[in-house]
């Protein structure tokens, strides 16, 4: 478990953004008399920009939307507090109050954030993963370590606890301590337990200490530590109980303090006493045994930089203990939910909470971090329309059951994202799982289809529910109490169309006059879910279980006016089908489990003679389906008919006609949190692809965008001007579809010749030969398909 050399190095790029703070009074935290109050002042939720900003992603760029609500860690030095989400770091400026953060878009190897510490003397950030993986971020550098996270021969690589001790760092793991040299970037020594896990641990005097699961240990390195019969158990004769456990440790006060089943304690060099306590909320000061609570688990213990305080952190609330016995307890409230860590300094705590995020604590005045982005990392459907991004968290799990999530849906609008979900709207509660969303085509009504409630119409500030008391929606027969809406479409009459899931008559239409109908859907399970229509008004339907893959049904077409798409009938791969899509020729592309097919039938579709098709890809002469090994899980068309398939590993964009892969993104080779994609959506306006994955939601900036018939009101070149320390692509947009592209200098010289995508041309600011373009003025001109072309627009290159 030794590594030579850093495995990864890269720099760290950090967003500074706004952070607002009101403040509000607080009261002193000691009295002068040397008597403590406790007294809550008012609190605050403070509120910054973080993942999401107004201004276009640059091409090829990446840009993570994680929540910050749930937080698992949390360090500090001097200047910064460091906490630790799943996905994410945010770094808060202890004097300015602005934030950055750290995520893997910005240089982190991966996602998956365990626990964190800094290092105060070295002045490093040690980041580790739930897998074993450890990062250590210095200045701009950041040094990937990944031995623990390649042992082989051990399974849970959890770690639980750093602690540093000069130039090494002793990190607690679920098989033992495994001591990490911050010099060399590589493991110096692993000391593996008999299968219990080490919770935390600390050195004094060269002598190491652990809480483990069964008890506290020392072990003297001047002997062979690695035989673990050489580490000396803490037990009954030094005033411990006959069988413990310990789960955290901290020097504080000149003392050694441990937690023993929960109680706090402190070693003498000898044995270990109860640490004497004096409640400072009481008029009284008198002296009690034991200090614990009762019904909670002691979590963490750390000690303030400057020893004034040690913060304990228990599954319900934070104690600051100060020396001499006298404390504060802080308990649950919506600032303290489920607290994970606590550090402090001075009078002020910082708390990192599972359920209610970053919390500060001045005194007794409490604060919240809140952020600019969507309230979890469950995500189940995107839907952009009108450069609006719409993210649905509810969900089903595999055998199509409620998983009662409540997250609602999170809308991204000018840069800035707004949640609906109870916390923020009461009109809400009680309304789990939305799942489909999708927009009016004109007058804004957002729609949002609940696993357990309904049809939710949201508009503004106005919320209609649609149930079986006021529509044609059902209940499943066998459970009356829901209302199950699993797909929604519109179509070219601006009519929205319903899966109704298990209901008798399982689709429904909203009509764009407010009137309702509801079709039987012959010969097929009522199972269904995400639908698509087509361009002739085919409606296209996934059967969710059960042997059929694919419902089609048009009502407006005569008998017979449904077909069932099965591998029996058509070129279907399989019968277990996740998503499907039309793209821009009208043609619908289907995902199933093995592989994706196209349907280009158009008029023939409810005929025996449309069986789709099996697209092969040659690569290396040789010739195979289109993933044929890949379980695809989403499909999205770009501005240029590109089609970008999701699958559990990762994404695959295909030319227009799907024979050739443009694009491969892995968590491996982009920032991707991980190869398992739930959804994709496209901005055409803008070309950014937005990306849920199961551990949260990013976005790329595509090179493609949505075109029309005829060249937008503004066309523009960007950059503009391209100044010399530019290098990279400069985007024209604003075109004609498929636009052809050509771009001369002011002498009428045509140094270069494209096609656009969609509506947006790509040029890397070289003529033909490869040479960067002369400093000066360039015409951009463009001609639509019936070769009129018209003088675009100008860019300055500047060099």
């Amino acid at each position: 478990m030794k590594s030579n050399h850093p495995t990864k190095q890269s720099k760290l790029r950090s967003n500074q953004n706004n952070y607002q703070n009101d403040h509000s009074s607080t009261q002193s935290l000691i009295r002068r008399t040397g008597r403590f109050v406790y007294a809550l002042a008012c609190s605050l939720i403070i509120l910054f920009s973080l993942a999401a900003q107004a201004q276009t992603l640059p091409l090829g760029s990446w840009q993570s939307h994680f929540p910050v609500n749930r937080m698992v860690s949390v360090t500090q030095n001097a200047n910064e507090v460091f906490y630790a989400g799943e996905q994410m770091i945010l770094i808060l400026d202890k004097a300015e109050r602005s934030i950055s953060r750290l995520d893997k878009v910005s240089g982190l190897t991966q996602v998956g954030i365990r626990i964190i510490k800094h290092h105060p003397e070295r002045d490093l950030l040690l980041v580790a993963y739930s897998d074993g993986n450890l990062d250590i971020v210095e200045g701009n550098t950041i040094t990937n370590i990944a031995d623990i996270q390649r042992y082989t021969l051990i399974t849970d690589k959890s770690i639980h606890h750093i602690h540093f001790y000069d130039s090494l760092a002793y990190l607690s793991c679920s098989f033992g301590l495994v001591e990490l040299d911050l010099n060399k970037y590589e493991v110096k020594n692993t000391y593996q337990t008999d299968n219990f896990a080490v919770n935390a641990s600390n050195v004094r005097n060269d002598t190491i200490y652990m809480s483990t699961d069964e008890g506290i240990f020392q072990g003297n390195p001047n002997i062979n530590l690695s035989d673990f019969t050489n580490w000396i158990p803490h037990e009954a004769t030094q005033n411990l109980p006959f069988a413990y456990y310990s789960n955290a440790m901290e020097y504080f006060d000149n003392r050694l303090f441990a937690d023993v089943n929960d109680t706090l304690m402190f070693y003498n060099g000898n044995a270990w006493q109860h640490y004497e306590n004096i409640d400072a909320a009481r008029d009284d000061t008198t002296i009690r045994p034991k200090f614990y609570n009762e019904n909670n688990t002691i979590q963490y213990l750390e000690a303030m930089p400057n020893g004034e305080r040690l913060v304990m952190t228990t599954n319900s609330g934070i104690t600051p203990i100060f020396p001499g016995g006298y404390y504060f307890l802080f308990g649950t409230s919506e600032f303290i939910n489920a607290p994970q860590q606590a550090v402090g300094e001075g009078e002020t705590i910082y708390i990192a909470n599972i359920n209610s995020g970053a919390v500060i604590l001045d005194a007794f005045s409490f604060s919240k971090l809140g952020a600019n982005a969507p309230f979890s990392t469950n995500m189940y459907r995107i839907n952009i329309v009108n450069n609006e991004v719409w993210a649905t968290g509810g969900g089903v799990n595999a055998s199509w059951q409620s998983l009662f999530r409540s997250d609602g849906v999170s809308r991204l609008k000018d840069g800035i994202w707004e949640v609906y979900n109870p916390l923020t709207r009461a009109d809400l509660a009680g309304i789990f799982d939305m799942m489909p969303v999708v927009v009016h085509p004109t007058n804004g009504k957002t729609y949002i289809g609940s696993y357990r409630s309904g049809l939710v119409e949201l508009d503004g500030e106005s919320l209609t529910l649609y149930d079986n008391s006021n529509s044609t929606l059902a209940s499943p027969p066998l459970d009356p109490s829901t209302v199950r809406v699993t797909g929604l479409a519109f179509d070219n009459e601006n009519n929205l169309w319903i899966s109704n899931y298990e209901a008798t008559d399982p689709i429904s239409v909203l009509r764009n006059d407010g009137s309702w109908e509801k079709y039987f859907l012959p010969s097929a399970s009522a199972q269904i879910a995400d639908m698509a229509i087509d361009p002739l008004g085919n409606k296209w339907i996934v059967v969710a279980r059960g042997s059929e893959g694919v419902a089609v049904f048009n009502e407006n077409v005569e008998n017979p006016n449904y077909r069932i798409l099965t591998t029996n009938n058509s070129e279907l791969p399989n019968n277990d089908v996740n998503c499907l899509a039309v793209d821009r020729s009208g043609n619908v592309w289907v995902g199933t489990q093995e592989g994706t097919v196209v349907f280009e039938c158009g008029g023939q579709m409810f005929t025996d003679g449309c069986l789709g098709r099996r697209v092969i890809v040659e690569e290396d002469d040789f010739g195979d389906y289109l993933l044929r090994t890949e379980n695809v899980t989403a499909i999205a068309v770009d501005g240029a008919d590109r089609k970008w398939f999701g699958t559990n590993n990762g994404i695959f964009v295909q030319s227009p006609n799907g024979e050739e892969t443009v694009l491969r993104f892995t968590e491996s080779n982009s920032p991707l949190p991980n190869d398992e994609i739930i959804d994709i959506a496209i901005n055409d306006a803008t070309g950014e692809v937005f990306i849920a994955t199961t551990d949260g939601l990013v976005a790329y900036r595509s090179d493609a965008t949505g075109g029309s018939d005829i060249h937008a009101e503004h066309v523009y070149a960007f950059p503009n001007p391209v100044r010399p320390s530019y290098d990279g692509p400069i985007a024209i947009k604003g075109l004609v579809e498929n636009a052809n592209v050509k771009i001369t200098d002011i002498s009428g010289t045509m140094i270069f010749e494209t096609t656009a995508l969609g509506g947006q041309a790509i040029w890397d600011g070289r003529d033909y030969n490869g040479r960067r373009a002369a400093s000066g003025v360039y015409l951009v001109f463009s001609s639509n398909s019936d070769g009129l072309e018209t003088l675009a627009t100008k860019l300055v290159i500047i060099n």
